[in-house]
């Protein structure tokens, strides 16, 4: 099934090889993502995933350093796709940053990776797989974060990765395809969010003036209370599936 909602800001960490480094010009190329190579996400870069956002966005597009916005490290000179990945020339500044990030170059301590929206995705249930097609690119960082396998996601607790994720296990729960390892780990998602709620319920109780609350009021409360109390015994698996079915 083809989603077209663009999703907000992610990240990917890439532990690709480094083309060539000019230490005196302060050059330095780089594979800043790869094509049809499936991450520990499940997901998998397409070839035509920069396509549009090279032709629209080429020359604002910035070489960071850790994704920080207020530490560009380079000045991109070149940036295309082959049949690889997405290649990089970028010229470092000369700046304190810029001459560490080059001493890093040097010392191979560096890895690679992209800030980007994906604006078109395809979750393919028989190859358990998210195939990002198209993105709207911002930055590629050079950054010292390890990586666990060829190509991995740099994780975020944001409202984007919750909202990334809940695209692909909707499409998994409406395809069947969903795991009992998914469901438990779903189910421990369900219970801290529920303790969050029921936290953020006794602070709003808390700060409530009770000669304020109507006979009405409380009785539409403890209705309210029994319908959590009996939710509480339903399956989240079956829940889901009953949203949508």
């Amino acid at each position: 099934m083809e989603i077209e909602e663009e999703i907000n800001y992610k990240v990917k960490n890439f532990n690709l090889e480094i083309k060539s480094i000019d230490t005196v010009e302060g050059i330095v190329t780089f594979y800043a993502s790869v094509f049809n190579v499936k991450d520990s996400d499940g997901d998998i870069i397409t070839e035509n995933a920069f396509t549009k956002t090279l032709q629209e966005r080429k020359s604002i597009i910035r070489h960071l350093y850790q994704h920080n916005f207020n530490n560009q490290v380079g000045k991109i000179i070149d940036i295309q796709v082959d049949k690889k990945g997405l290649l990089v020339t970028s010229k470092i500044l000369n700046t304190s940053l810029g001459k560490d990030v080059l001493e890093m170059y040097k010392n191979d301590l560096l890895q690679h990776s992209i800030g980007f929206q994906i604006v078109r995705g395809e979750y393919k249930a028989e190859q358990d797989t998210y195939f990002i097609n198209e993105v709207k690119l911002f930055e590629v960082s050079s950054v010292t974060l390890g990586a666990n396998s060829f190509a991995t996601t740099v994780s975020l607790k944001s409202s984007s990765e919750i909202e990334y994720n809940y695209l692909k296990l909707k499409e998994k729960i409406k395809s069947n395809t969903i795991s009992e390892k998914e469901i438990q780990k779903l189910n421990k998602e369900y219970n801290n969010l529920k303790s969050l709620i029921e936290m953020l319920q006794d602070t709003s109780e808390t700060n409530t003036v009770a000669d304020k609350i109507t006979t009405e009021e409380s009785e539409a409360v403890k209705a309210d209370e029994i319908k959590q109390s009996e939710v509480k015994k339903i399956d989240v698996k079956q829940i889901i599936k009953n949203i949508y079915k």
